[in-house]
């Protein structure tokens, strides 16, 4: 956070973009621990799982660009709050 600070980044859009992309990490194969504790806990394969898990991947990864790239996406309603 400190380095974040220093290179201009608002911390808010800064913090929100990384809870962003650590929840795409949590549910994107090989390492999302997630993925493999919700397999494990329903009892479905991986195999049957990865190809609908695509979709919501690449929509929240779109998200995360997205986010990424206007801060205003994640800033304007605390701005208005007064953050």
């Amino acid at each position: 956070m400190p380095i974040a600070i220093q290179l201009g980044f608002n911390p808010l859009h800064f913090g929100i973009v990384m809870i962003l992309a650590m929840g795409f990490g949590l549910f994107s194969p090989p390492i999302g621990l997630g993925l493999y504790t919700t397999c494990a806990i329903s009892g479905v394969e991986m195999k049957n799982v990865i190809r609908p898990m695509i979709k919501y991947l690449l929509v929240s990864l779109g998200g995360i660009i997205l986010i990424a790239l206007i801060p205003t996406i994640s800033t304007w309603l605390p701005c208005l709050a007064g953050y």
